[in-house]
């Protein structure tokens, strides 16, 4: 009776034990919210009425969704390659991203336009993102006293399962090569556009200039991912102008071989045989 009533309490254990594991959630999320482990908040989903919002014990985690889906946002982005616009993240704030706008053709062409991309903080339940331009551009979509873009006119209703940040900076990028007047927000610089092309020309070209002076001036920010410019130095710029310029990437001097090349079949690092090195050289 003894031995029996042992092997029970040691079943009882075992299965106690195994029914507090998480499983994969533990890998992913704290035990704890609020005080309270994934498994409370879960028996009491389950239980939930249905006229009671789930977000209400979700809200500890909303930050951290929001921060994936500006990290699915960007790699949207850079899938797209639009020519010309490079965008970084702010290094302090995953809200701001900043961005430089180069114009190959058109109108506003050798325009180098900074601006910074701000997203609301409820994203992507939220309003469309701005886009702020740092110096003064004379465009009708661009305000002319704050240099906002008029978004608001193309994205009046954001909406989180059709629209992306992508397709603002799209937007961004195509005002300087179909310039649109419809919706403008700079009346005088449409009223030109329509019926003084030449002058159109003289104020687009002052802000060309202009963009171009302020290029290298490193006081606008102290953010580590701003982008930041330097004049030709032909001592350290030389080669890589030589290699853009020729359009082919100098690779040969580049080790192909991975120290954490692992042979199939195997966990053990640098496994790899030297004939399968060879192959990839």
């Amino acid at each position: 009776m003894a031995a029996k009533s042992q092997i029970t309490v040691l079943s009882e254990k075992s299965e106690s034990e195994n029914l507090q594991r998480h499983g994969s959630i533990r890998k992913v999320l704290h035990s704890l919210v609020g005080n309270d482990s994934l498994l409370g908040i879960s028996a009491r989903m389950l239980d939930r009425p249905k006229q009671c919002r789930v977000e209400d014990d979700l809200h500890p985690y909303q930050d951290y969704l929001r921060e994936y889906a500006l990290i699915s946002e960007y790699k949207m982005l850079c899938q797209h390659h639009i020519p010309g616009l490079y965008m970084i993240p702010s290094a302090n704030a995953g809200h701001v991203w900043f961005g430089v706008l180069f114009v190959r053709s058109g109108l506003y062409k050798g325009g180098i336009f900074r601006f910074t991309l701000l997203i609301s903080d409820n994203f992507p339940d939220s309003t469309p993102p701005r886009v702020i331009f740092e110096n003064k551009i004379f465009h009708p979509c661009i305000n002319e006293e704050t240099q906002e873009l008029n978004v608001s006119s193309v994205f009046n209703i954001w909406c989180e399962n059709e629209n992306h940040v992508w397709q603002v900076l799209q937007y961004t990028s195509k005002i300087f090569y179909e310039i649109p007047t419809e919706n403008s927000v700079n009346l005088i610089a449409a009223d030109l556009y329509n019926s003084d092309i030449e002058k159109y020309k003289e104020l687009v070209g002052e802000s060309i200039e202009s963009s171009k002076q302020s290029l290298f001036k490193r006081n606008l920010s102290d953010d580590a991912h701003y982008f930041r410019f330097e004049e030709f130095n032909e001592t350290l710029h030389y080669d890589a102008r030589v290699t853009l310029k020729s359009g082919q990437c100098r690779t040969n001097s580049i080790s192909k071989r991975a120290l954490s090349w692992i042979n199939e079949g195997t966990l053990k690092p640098c496994s790899i045989s030297a004939e399968s090195i060879a192959m990839y050289k």
